[in-house]
């Protein structure tokens, strides 16, 4: 296992460490799914899996889009180099799950605390810590303080003001669709009786006003014109009354 680790260091301070490791990446699963068979094992020399051929058989029917990898895998096995860092890459992170459920914050400060936390979780690749798990195994970590029981409130906070958002979001009051009235048989002609009796009474003026002049309803005082009155007396010759 010692070697492994080395052989992984090595792979890692490599110039050609990102390039190597994309290569070795794209081969993990047709490694994981082969050498998970039960009874799977891979030979150190040649770095062939060691399984008998109804096995590979079965394999590959199961893996219809992977046959042409499974087939390479069979004939030329894994390189060496690959299979030592696929598993020095897995007991890594392997070791830094252990490390990261067992975390005590100790004599270190919160910064050294959180800068390990992140840095442990960022090496677990394969099959990922549940963020549950990570919230419970950080607030577990940390001394006994004001500063856990500051983020003890702020979480619980936080968790309430996001459930209450969520809750309004879901349950915000929606308009009922509006039926769609479907036309049937012939249209029908409009309906014009309101709106000539509606004329009607705006050529008639409104009818609960009252004229103070003359009391009578249905105008205003200015709209009232005084009767001539006519005057009596005999006229003359010229036809017109006298005082005129």
């Amino acid at each position: 296992m010692l070697t492994l680790v080395v052989v992984h260091v090595a792979l890692v301070f490599a110039g050609h460490y990102k390039s190597d490791y994309t290569k070795l990446m794209q081969g993990y699963d047709p490694y994981k799914y082969t050498t998970g068979v039960s009874g799977a094992g891979v030979c150190p020399d040649t770095g062939k899996p060691t399984l008998d051929n109804d096995v590979w058989e079965q394999l590959m029917a199961s893996k219809p889009k992977q046959r042409s990898k499974i087939t390479a895998i069979r004939e030329h096995g894994f390189p060496r180099a690959a299979v030592c860092c696929l598993i020095a890459g897995m007991c890594f992170a392997f070791r830094s799950r252990a490390e990261f459920l067992d975390l005590q914050q100790g004599k270190h400060d919160v910064h050294a605390y959180s800068r390990r936390a992140r840095n442990l979780v960022s090496n677990i690749v394969t099959d990922p810590i549940y963020e549950a798990t990570k919230v419970v195994t950080f607030m577990k970590g940390l001394k006994d303080g004001p500063m856990k029981t500051y983020l003890s409130s702020l979480r619980l906070r936080f968790l309430c003001k996001k459930s209450l958002d969520c809750d309004r979001h879901v349950n915000v009051p929606r308009p009922m669709p509006r039926p769609m009235v479907k036309p049937s048989g012939d249209p029908k002609p409009m309906d014009l009786s309101s709106a000539t009796a509606t004329g009607s009474q705006q050529q008639r003026g409104p009818t609960n006003v009252c004229c103070f002049r003359c009391g009578n309803n249905g105008h205003y005082a200015r709209e009232w014109t005084a009767p001539v009155q006519a005057t009596k007396g005999p006229r003359n010759d010229t036809g017109y009354r006298h005082g005129q």
